[in-house]
């Protein structure tokens, strides 16, 4: 939906198709005019139409004032301090969720790590079309882990997802980080890092600038975290298994060159968007 259905469909309760119904007639006590659409809105309603457009004038998301977006067609519920999804996002968990399907596995448990899970979107997009999937999600914030909990029981799937507060693998090791038998090993780890360079973080529109800096800051060259998280993730992931991760505009070919010099993975292919720019890298654990 686009943002003028988005706050229609909120303000009046109704489904997307049911907006085109109440076009056709005008409340002629509270007229309201929406980008050349008639709606009939009550006082109330007006009120909080205008509120909204008042947000918006001063450049807050639109997500953060309806407290919900819409992502693979599920519902979560947002707060400020809660990095929002993305529609590139998507790619990413369609890309794994194919590789996954391709791999035939679709009998058997998968276990799946997500890092950085923010509002559980992936994890929780995952665990809807992978009903067999074992997942682990982590984040440093406290506050996007208490959504995602929120957001798994609003789509429930709460029992099939297990949500860690940890910076990236740190709270995922038990014993001596010597010792890969006493970690987790994976089949997947998928992860949509922070990858905007610190330089561009003050060119950012002012609406992202609302977003939380951490779930945007890629260091000084955006690939702080793709470094991290390759260089640490491979005795958490089984032989064979595979590293899954967005990327920014231009960064495919970086990451790949730090995972092929990393040596513990192999490059398996770029995913392009619909803008035909390199969106997600599969890597894999030799």
């Amino acid at each position: 939906m686009n943002e003028k259905e988005l706050i229609l469909t909120d303000l009046l309760g109704c489904k997307r198709h049911e907006l085109y119904l109440k076009n056709i007639s005008l409340n002629k006590t509270h007229p309201s005019k929406v980008s050349g659409w008639s709606i009939p809105l009550d006082k109330k309603q007006s009120e909080i139409l205008e509120r909204i457009r008042l947000l918006r004038a001063q450049g807050k998301p639109l997500q953060y004032i309806l407290g919900k977006t819409y992502f693979m067609g599920f519902r979560f519920n947002l707060t400020e301090g809660v990095f929002i999804p993305r529609p590139e996002t998507e790619i990413l968990v369609e890309t794994t969720i194919e590789t996954i399907k391709n791999k035939a596995r679709s009998k058997e448990s998968v276990k799946i790590l997500d890092i950085g899970t923010g509002s559980g979107c992936i994890a929780v997009s995952l665990s809807k079309f992978l009903p067999f999937a074992e997942i682990t999600a982590v984040d440093i914030s406290k506050v996007s882990i208490d959504a995602a909990c929120k957001n798994a029981k609003l789509n429930n799937v709460e029992n099939r997802i297990k949500f860690i507060k940890s910076d990236l693998f740190s709270n995922l090791q038990s014993g001596d980080v010597s010792l890969s038998k006493a970690r987790q090993k994976y089949d997947i780890i998928i992860s949509n890092p922070p990858y905007i360079p610190r330089g561009d973080l003050n060119d950012l529109s002012i609406e992202v600038k609302c977003e939380p800096g951490i779930a945007l800051d890629g260091g000084e060259d955006g690939l702080e975290f793709y470094r991290r998280i390759i260089n640490r993730a491979h005795p958490f992931l089984k032989k064979g298994a595979l590293l899954i991760m967005e990327t920014g505009l231009g960064q495919g070919g970086f990451v790949k060159s730090i995972a092929l010099e990393n040596r513990n993975f192999k490059f398996v292919k770029v995913v392009y968007d619909y803008n035909k720019i390199d969106r997600v890298i599969l890597l894999e654990r030799n």
